[in-house]
């Protein structure tokens, strides 16, 4: 049951009850509101559509977190298949027919003195010089070379990684595309929720309990915390960013002090030049339950500054947002 008439603090899911509920009650109370059954359609068809574009986004979310997932997956086997490659080029540099020009020629073509790191330019980049250093040998004639099964491996690990990485951006832009297809949908929603509210309450008042049916609250039923509750006009303090992975400073960490007996956190994150202008903030809403501690890794991006906006939530409620924090990210 919805608690309160703010449209804007509805969640995703209290948004399409409340709309529900209003296209429902509204062929129950239409004729006796006077309420124009061409704005009557309008909501029933909002409703049945922004059913569709929810389970739409959320389709489009899994798809790409199940794409990041995979990409990471491949792209720790190719680490796997680079370091195993590595360690044998190691020794066959021990080749004492080698002289110490032809070692160099071969430290060159391995990228050898390239420091390894999770990052995709880098992983690609080391990758591919394994197979050119694997060339290099059998053009050297070399007694001891890698074996080939690892150079498939390592082929068929970058082609992987690299059709993997193309497939997540992709399904990233096809993600924000239905967050903001979702957006601009409840911008009608809101539009359309205030017309029926204002004309309901014109007719019946502000307090009577036909509102309910309505997906409205009538002004004595709404709800507003006791003594004993949480105000969600505060907002959390304790938001702290950190690099949790300092070999490769790939994984940003987001955490919040446990906000007031709070069973959640919502948070929206942005990229930013350091230095520059504070980005605005994003539409997007990632959500995680407390303990809160997010390992940020899409789209890591060193030199420039990562930003986070954070707000508490406890079942239905939230707070206001927090004042963003930053963390400026060491250039690679």
């Amino acid at each position: 049951m919805v608690k309160h008439n703010n449209f804007n603090k509805d969640d995703h899911f209290e948004h399409l009850k409340r709309v529900e509920d209003c296209a429902k009650g509204l062929v129950i109370y239409g004729d006796e509101l006077g309420i124009l059954p061409s704005l009557v359609d309008e909501v029933k068809e909002y409703a049945l559509n922004y059913a569709l574009i929810l389970k739409a986004r959320h389709i489009e979310e899994d798809e790409w977190h199940a794409a990041v997932v995979e990409y990471e997956t491949i792209r720790d086997e190719l680490t796997d298949s680079i370091s195993d490659a590595r360690w044998m080029v190691k020794s066959i540099l021990e080749n004492p027919n080698f002289s110490e020009s032809t070692k160099n020629l071969l430290r060159d073509h391995f990228e050898l003195e390239e420091k390894l790191t999770l990052k995709y330019e880098t992983l690609r980049n080391v990758g591919e010089s394994i197979l050119e250093g694997q060339e290099k040998l059998i053009e050297l004639a070399s007694e001891w070379v890698l074996p080939a099964g690892l150079i498939t491996r390592i082929e068929t690990n970058l082609e992987d990684f690299i059709a993997s990485r193309d497939s997540s951006k992709k399904e990233k832009i096809e993600k924000q595309n239905a967050v903001d297809v979702l957006y601009e949908a409840r911008k009608n929603g809101h539009r359309l929720l205030r017309k029926v509210y204002r004309w309901a309450i014109a007719v019946w008042g502000n307090d009577d309990e036909k509102l309910f049916a309505l997906g409205f609250v009538p002004k004595s039923a709404i709800w507003t915390p006791g003594d004993d509750e949480v105000e969600w006009d505060d907002i959390p303090t304790g938001v702290n960013l950190r690099i949790i992975d300092l070999i490769t400073n790939q994984f940003i960490s987001i955490d919040a002090d446990k906000y007031k007996g709070n069973t959640g956190f919502d948070v929206r994150v942005a990229w930013g030049e350091t230095g520059g202008n504070i980005p605005k903030m994003p539409k997007d809403d990632t959500f995680t339950n407390a303990p809160f501690a997010i390992a940020y890794t899409d789209d890591y991006k060193p030199g420039m500054t990562f930003y986070a906006w954070v707000r508490a939530r406890k079942d239905d409620e939230v707070t206001d947002w927090a004042d963003v924090v930053s963390l400026d990210i060491p250039s690679a």
